[in-house]
C-alpha cells in the first residue's frame, strides 16, 4: 500500500477511483444546498484534491479558489472539469495566499485532519495555524466548514482514532462548531471492486473488513463541523 503521500504525488487516478463512489446518495450535496441556499460570491476552498467537492461548491459560487498541496491532484481535478469560475492554486493549507477578510464561505474537506496523523506530537498547534489562517481571510459573516470522517466500513459514526477525537473536540469546545452528521456511504460495481479500491487507499486491513462484508456498498460517517465567523 502507498503512503497517503505517494497517493496524492503520483496516483490521483486511483484516488478518484475510490471518491468517485462515495457518498452515493448525494447528503453532502443536500446539505450544501441547505448552507448554501444564497450563494455566495467568493469561496475559498483548502485541500481541493481532485476538486470532487470543488464541482459541488462550484454551482453555488460566484468565484471558487481551490487550493491544493500537490500539484498533481490539482492537475487531475483540472482535467476532470474545467470550470469557468473556479482557480486552482498550489499552497500549504497554512498559508494561503489571500488577503483578509474576503471569503464569503470556507472549506475544508478531508484535509485538516491528516496532520493529526502526520505530526502526532505537535498536530494540534498545526491544526490551531491552519484554522486561524481560515478566521483571517473570512469576512465577518462568512460560513466557515470543516469536512471529516467519522468512521468507514463501520455501523455508526465516531472518530476512528483518539488524536482525530481530540481534534473534534477542540473543533467543537474551543473554536465554537457545531457537528452535523451524514451517511457518505461508497457504491462500488461489485465486491470484490470494493474490496480492490478501498484496499489501496486505507490499506489490506480496509480490503479484508470489505471482502468480510461480501457487498458491493461499503458504509461511512461523514462530520460537518461548521459555524459563521466570529471576530
Amino acid at each position: 500500500m502507498p503512503s497517503y503521500q505517494e497517493i496524492y504525488e503520483h496516483h490521483a487516478d486511483r484516488y478518484d477511483e475510490l471518491v468517485d463512489r462515495e457518498d452515493c446518495e448525494n447528503h453532502l450535496g443536500q446539505w450544501l444546498d441547505g448552507a448554501l441556499s444564497s450563494p455566495p460570491s467568493l469561496v475559498v476552498e483548502l485541500g481541493c484534491g481532485t476538486g470532487r467537492l470543488t464541482r459541488m461548491l462550484a454551482k453555488h459560487a460566484t468565484i471558487l479558489r481551490a487550493y491544493d498541496g500537490y500539484p498533481h491532484m490539482i492537475e487531475r481535478a483540472q482535467q476532470v472539469a474545467a470550470l469557468q469560475n473556479v482557480t486552482y492554486k498550489v499552497s500549504d493549507n497554512a498559508s494561503l495566499p489571500e488577503a483578509k477578510h474576503v471569503a464569503d464561505a470556507i472549506f475544508a474537506g478531508w484535509t485538516i485532519g491528516h496532520l493529526t496523523g502526520l505530526f502526532p506530537n505537535d498536530w494540534k498547534s498545526r491544526v490551531e495555524a491552519v484554522l486561524d489562517g481560515m478566521d483571517r481571510i473570512a469576512k465577518n459573516d462568512a460560513r466557515v466548514v470543516i469536512i471529516e470522517t467519522l468512521g468507514t466500513c463501520v455501523d455508526a459514526p465516531s472518530p476512528p482514532n483518539e488524536r482525530l477525537g481530540a481534534m473534534y473536540e477542540l473543533l467543537e469546545s474551543q473554536r465554537g462548531f457545531r457537528c452535523d452528521t451524514i451517511s457518505t456511504d461508497y457504491e462500488f460495481e461489485s465486491a470484490t471492486a470494493a474490496a480492490r479500491i478501498m484496499g489501496f487507499f486505507f490499506g489490506e486491513g480496509m480490503a479484508e473488513r470489505v471482502r468480510m462484508r461480501d457487498t458491493s456498498r461499503v458504509p461511512e460517517w461523514t462530520g460537518i463541523w461548521w459555524r459563521a465567523h466570529r471576530t
